[in-house]
């Protein structure tokens, strides 16, 4: 007989070290997956939030395009620059998408606000210069065929109209060198350094959201493989204890007294070593009643 009879059979001490390394590998399989999914997503929120960066100056370029290509009209009257400006200035696109990239993140309404009022004085500074563009075009009688839309439909007053060619380029000129013109063209550019100031600061925040979160899912995975290495060394430590070294202890005191049988109750999965030790007790005892 057992001397500490063990209260865990082999297949419970076995099930429960194998349930929980399986519970332990979930775990760190569904880390790597998390760690995989936000690597991705956090190489997609970077690259998203320095595009951002990126539109902000696109933001300031066309604004200063818009300016560089109205004012060398007025002074040199070529209809190629007042084209390339109406190429930008019909769909606004720069401006808008970068407005609408900045909608998609969570803002202040306040920083928005940055955004917001530089794209409406754009549009401001837009209505100042078709006006400009609409008297030197005027001025110059160029073919209606060959002017933009926007300034074939631009009605002039009619104190307009009735200035002579040289007044008309004068007035343009001091439409768009005047303080209203360059006031807003400040203002715009303070906006957006502003905005982009705020920006920079958000992309640091996702950056250092995204490595904590990274660091995280590393650290389960760590945990996860000690929990599994664990499991296993205890596992076959608590067999060793309770079932290999009992077994070899009875199997021992059997052979020196050659009539204590091995009590293998609970234990049927160990059975050939046992057993054998049994049937050679039996075999001794039936020689001595034989005697």
């Amino acid at each position: 007989m057992f001397a500490n009879k063990p209260k865990f059979s082999v297949k419970t001490i076995t099930v429960a070290g194998t349930v929980s390394s399986l519970a332990a590998l979930v775990l760190v399989l569904t880390s790597v997956f998390y760690t995989y999914r936000l690597t991705l997503e956090k190489s997609r929120e970077e690259e998203q939030i320095s595009a951002l960066y990126d539109m902000c100056g696109d933001f300031l370029d066309t604004s200063d395009f818009f300016t560089e290509q109205s004012r060398s009209f007025i002074i040199d009257y070529d209809i190629n620059k007042m084209q390339g400006y109406w190429t930008e200035a019909t769909t606004m696109k720069t401006i808008e998408n970068c407005c609408a990239t900045a909608e998609a993140y969570d803002f202040t309404d306040t920083e928005m606000l940055l955004i917001y009022n530089a794209r409406d004085n754009i549009y401001a500074l837009r209505e100042i210069e078709t006006e400009a563009m609409a008297l030197v075009a005027s001025a110059c009688k160029y073919d209606r065929s060959v002017l933009p839309d926007e300034i074939q439909q631009y009605k002039l007053t009619a104190s307009q109209k009735s200035l002579t060619a040289e007044e008309k380029i004068y007035e343009a000129r001091l439409l768009l060198y005047g303080d209203k013109y360059v006031s807003l063209n400040e203002i715009i550019d303070v906006d957006i350094e502003s905005f982009r100031d705020i920006v920079d600061v958000k992309a640091d925040e996702v950056g250092r959201s995204n490595r904590a979160k990274l660091n995280l899912a590393v650290s389960v995975q760590i945990v996860g493989t000690v929990i599994i290495f664990v499991m296993n060394v205890f596992s076959t430590y608590i067999y060793k204890v309770m079932v290999a070294d009992p077994i070899k202890r009875n199997a021992k005191r059997a052979d020196i007294s050659g009539d204590i049988p091995l009590d293998i109750s609970g234990f049927s999965e160990i059975s050939e070593i046992a057993n054998r030790y049994n049937e050679n007790i039996g075999t001794k005892k039936e020689k001595k009643n034989d005697k």
